[in-house]
């Protein structure tokens, strides 16, 4: 696979991409804002806690900075 090759997957209104050197998440959807974040404003009945859907996991959180710290130090 080359760097101009990509892989682009949507589905239920998520849109990953991956290249070699980077993947891609998010979302087509007008609402995923509010729904990821939470709103607040002055009509108490248009407040919305947030609903976290696009998170990387904690106990991912080692794994990841392996493997980014291998591809910036170049040892794989």
């Amino acid at each position: 696979m080359t760097d101009a090759e990509e892989h682009v997957t949507v589905r239920d209104g998520r849109a990953c991409a991956s290249r070699p050197n980077e993947a891609i998440v998010s979302t087509n959807k007008v609402y995923a804002a509010r729904q990821h974040f939470g709103s607040s404003g002055d009509d108490p009945r248009r407040n919305f806690p947030a609903r976290p859907f696009l998170v990387l996991f904690p106990e991912y959180e080692e794994e990841i900075i392996d493997i980014l710290t291998d591809y910036l130090v170049g040892t794989k």
